[in-house]
């Protein structure tokens, strides 16, 4: 997991750097929601949606692809379990989907994603977006799947 700023993305890994880098040069502000093809097996999803109250949100963990989570507008937190937190299986949607959903009695550690943050997410890395912050708000914000 790294969480850093935008401005200095020199410090993320060279392949997660490559793709912001070619993320950026994208129409970003004018794309509609949706999926749209990055660069070889990547991709990013635009997304709008209301943070919730964490206590109704699952954590959620990936196997194939990893997320580099970008806010445009709004803001979230992103709760993070470390790797040996005890999760219990909520929903296994993994061979589907790429995603399972659990949930955790442990402390997470908050990370405020706003605009100018970014927050990356390996496979297997357990993480909650989408909780308020500390409000209800609407979030614009760009996954890229790598």
């Amino acid at each position: 997991m790294y969480y850093s700023v935008l401005d200095d993305i020199n410090r993320l890994p060279l392949n997660v750097r490559k793709l912001v880098q070619e993320f950026m040069k994208q129409d970003i502000i004018n794309r509609p929601c949706g999926k749209y093809r990055l660069v070889d097996q990547s991709y990013f999803i635009i997304m709008e949606s209301c943070t919730k109250d964490p206590e109704k949100l699952n954590f959620e963990a990936h196997s194939k692809y990893g997320d580099i989570q970008i806010v445009l507008s709004g803001s979230e937190i992103i709760e993070y379990l470390p790797g040996d937190a005890e999760v219990v299986l909520k929903e296994d949607r993994l061979e589907k989907d790429d995603v399972a959903f659990y949930t955790s009695a442990d402390t997470s550690v908050p990370l405020l994603l706003k605009p100018g943050r970014v927050a990356v997410f390996y496979p297997g890395e357990l993480h909650k977006p989408g909780c308020n912050s500390p409000r209800k708000e609407t979030v614009r914000k760009a996954v890229i799947k790598f």
